[in-house]
């Protein structure tokens, strides 16, 4: 399958101006701030937004080509990107015409980036089950509580933050700004962070902060639930595909590359023995397969078809189990070196065990493709832990 148009130039974008900040953001420990400067001027924060607002107006194609495009240099940058996308859904999604004109126009002229808030300690896993408090007084939502891994945490300009509705039944989505009083993000949390460090995916903490009611997503409030499901989940879940087909398509070049260039005393490279060449192969052959599954759920689900979910709740869980299985492999292949932190194949192994620990999880996906198979709900409370 020919790379679309689309993909060429993110990756092209991408090679100059993600690739040159993915040691220092890692080693620093901070968001890639200079690639997102740079990101907002080629005009990727307006990708899906409607042209009417003043926005390119592409689907979910677009996005997981992209998405990919940037992982492929450095998975942050492709998660923070993703999440700034699928925000944006969730509020178009919510049918507040006033709010809708109001983030968009702000991403479209001031370059707003955004991000989500939906996890917390008690739930986990379990976004779409938030027991943050919440109570209505007049125009406005008083929250306090906590979550847990905001993404692009103190970067980003809005966050969605779920919360049980105070004047329905079901949950509800506000819209807080960057600086709202009672809202800190507690950065040094994420200081030790294992992999995907540049995406600063730190705690929110929430102290008696007050929203205004025209900051709510949800046209019909209580709704939050069915807007998380059926809005958020299917790009979320094939950006993170991307994502991770993307991380694992870096890996197998560091692989390559290591293993054309090592030398032993003889001579021949590390590639010019069959264990390597058996192992390069096996990373290529999965690397593929993630891709062409990932390109075949895109397309189902652009298309509406019967079976969509079910591929792309697929296509994640293999890109996860597939990139942390073969980062053993490029491992190998770089062997002291790469133990040592000589190239990226360290950096990547530990930005690879990222995914299964995203929401909602790759235990959790396993049984909800399961359930989907079985035409069960996907989301069971009493029996989801």
């Amino acid at each position: 399958m020919a790379e679309s148009k689309t993909y060429l130039e993110a990756k092209a974008f991408a090679k100059e101006h993600i690739a040159p900040w993915s040691t220092a953001v890692d080693k620093e420990n901070r968001f890639a701030t200079e690639a997102f400067q740079k990101i907002a001027e080629a005009g990727y924060l307006k990708l899906i937004i409607p042209e009417k607002y003043g926005g390119q107006g592409k689907g979910v194609v677009e996005h997981v080509d992209v998405c990919r495009a940037f992982a492929e240099e450095v998975g942050s940058v492709g998660l923070c990107y993703m999440m700034h996308n699928v925000f944006l859904w969730e509020v178009m999604g919510g049918g507040r015409e006033e709010l809708i004109e109001l983030i968009c126009k702000d991403v479209v002229e001031n370059n707003a980036l955004c991000a989500l808030a939906h996890s917390e300690f008690i739930t986990g896993i379990h976004f779409y089950d938030p027991h943050t408090d919440a109570k209505a007084e007049g125009d406005y939502i008083v929250i306090n509580g906590a979550k847990s891994m905001v993404t692009s945490g103190g970067s980003a300009k809005y966050y969605s933050v779920n919360i049980p509705s105070p004047i329905a039944e079901g949950n509800d989505h506000m819209i807080l700004e960057l600086g709202t009083e009672g809202s800190t993000f507690e950065l040094e949390r994420w200081k030790n962070a294992m992999g995907m460090r540049a995406n600063v995916s730190c705690p929110l903490k929430l102290e008696n902060v007050r929203i205004p009611q025209s900051n709510r997503v949800e046209s019909t409030p209580g709704t939050g639930a069915d807007i998380e499901l059926n809005v958020v989940v299917p790009p979320f879940v094939l950006g993170l595909a991307g994502i991770y087909t993307g991380v694992l398509k870096h890996m197998l070049d560091e692989a390559i590359s290591h293993a054309t260039t090592r030398k032993y005393p003889s001579g021949q490279t590390i590639g010019q023995h069959d264990l390597a060449a058996y192992n390069i192969a096996e990373i290529y052959g999965r690397q593929q397969a993630c891709l062409a599954l990932t390109n075949e759920a895109v397309r189902a689900y652009a298309a509406g078809e019967e079976d969509a979910i079910a591929k792309v709740l697929a296509c994640r869980m293999i890109s996860i189990d597939d990139v942390i299985d073969m980062s053993k492999l490029a491992m190998r292949i770089g062997a002291g070196a790469a133990y040592a932190g000589m190239g990226e194949l360290s950096r990547l192994t530990r930005d690879a065990f990222g995914g299964h620990i995203m929401a909602p999880g790759a235990d959790m996906l396993h049984l909800w493709l399961g359930r989907a198979l079985l035409g069960d709900e996907l989301i069971q409370p009493e029996r989801d832990i």
